[in-house]
């Protein structure tokens, strides 16, 4: 991949995780910086994009093993999974013991204890019937994401009947809202593949990006989802009646989002081949170091504003809960995702020991 394309979407991630940060924060803080909010839904298209790309890229250009991707990829999920469902569970624990009002209007959305770890840890919380990982809201995406990673490794690595055999359980258990985003995914996919097929001259390259820039910007608006909706609405109004989970609610508008955003990394691509922006190794070293933290601040950043909620109340603390939510959790954030990072390469080394010896018996 392009040394400056592969750059710009790690600055296209990271900026991703903060807007889902961004978008949450207004209401925690009494409302304060609602001008940052609305585009947390967005983001994470972004993210099921990329994530296609990604392991499209992985899979064919870096020619990663099958061994290798069931490796890379549990240590890359659990490795920051865990760790958030953890903190979930304990900040849960400690605000139903210290100041419970603060999320009295969430409990009736909550399922048992039991089921929600299971559900965590299976990333089966959004198979059929949703299962809410308690105050940890953006974790339903990973009840998508990771059941994408299965779908393309079984395609990908597989052939003939095994392949079949594999891949209709997981079809079966994604039920009709993931699979509605499959597609969003693939496109992920798709573009990479397409990425050296497609030249484009310098000034088409630049206008495309420009003008997708803006088609994801109106397409990001509640006016133009809602119109977009209402269509989806009247033409498949089967699809609400209980068979669509919420977080698929948007799927219309979505694919309309998914082409822009193809249509921007396309463009950004051939103007990376392009144009040398000279960025220093000291500037590429810090967009790889953001960038490495954009995983746990996606996953970490609720359960830790809802403490903030408990010991700050917004309503009596402002300035206490501003401060807090805004220099506070991202460092907690930082520091608890360095510790994720120095570990990885050694959960990666243990879990290849144990996958070889299981498979040479």
């Amino acid at each position: 991949m392009n040394r400056q394309l592969s750059l710009y979407l790690d600055i296209f991630r990271f900026t991703a995780a903060a807007l889902v940060f961004l978008s949450h924060l207004p209401h925690f803080v009494d409302g304060y910086f609602w001008q940052l909010a609305g585009f947390g839904h967005e983001a994470v298209v972004f993210f099921f994009v990329l994530s296609g790309f990604v392991i499209a890229f992985v899979c064919t250009e870096k020619q990663e093993s099958a061994f290798d991707y069931v490796i890379n990829r549990t240590v890359r999920i659990y490795s920051v999974a865990v760790p958030a469902i953890l903190l979930t569970f304990m900040i849960y624990a400690f605000i139903q013991a210290y100041n419970p009002a603060s999320i009295a209007d969430l409990q009736p959305s909550f399922s048992s204890l039991p089921q929600t770890l299971f559900s965590a840890l299976t990333f089966t919380n959004q198979s059929w019937i949703p299962t809410r990982i308690l105050i940890d809201m953006p974790y339903w995406s990973m009840g998508y994401e990771v059941l994408y990673y299965l779908f393309f490794g079984v395609v990908f690595y597989m052939t003939g009947w095994r392949r079949w055999c594999y891949l209709l359980p997981i079809l079966l258990l994604m039920g009709f809202s993931i699979l509605l985003y499959l597609p969003v995914w693939l496109a992920g996919v798709w573009c990479f593949r397409m990425k050296d097929r497609l030249q484009l001259s310098l000034p088409v390259a630049v206008t495309g990006y420009g003008l997708s820039v803006v088609a994801i910007a109106i397409g990001s608006t509640d006016g133009w989802e809602h119109s977009f909706n209402l269509t989806a609405n009247i033409t498949g109004q089967w699809l609400q009646q209980g068979l669509l989970l919420e977080t698929a609610q948007h799927f219309f508008t979505d694919y309309f989002l998914t082409l822009c955003i193809v249509l921007h990394i396309l463009c950004a691509n051939n103007i990376c081949k392009s144009v040398d922006f000279n960025l220093s190794a000291r500037v590429q070293r810090w967009i790889r170091e953001i960038s490495a933290h954009t995983f746990s601040l996606y996953l970490l950043h609720m359960p830790l504003l809802y403490l903030v909620k408990a010991v700050f109340p917004a309503t009596e603390q402002l300035a206490a809960a501003i401060v807090a939510a805004v220099l506070l959790v991202p460092t907690v954030i930082w520091l608890i995702s360095r510790q994720i990072e120095s570990a990885r390469a050694a959960q990666r080394n243990w879990l290849g020991r144990q996958l070889t010896r299981v498979w040479q018996r």
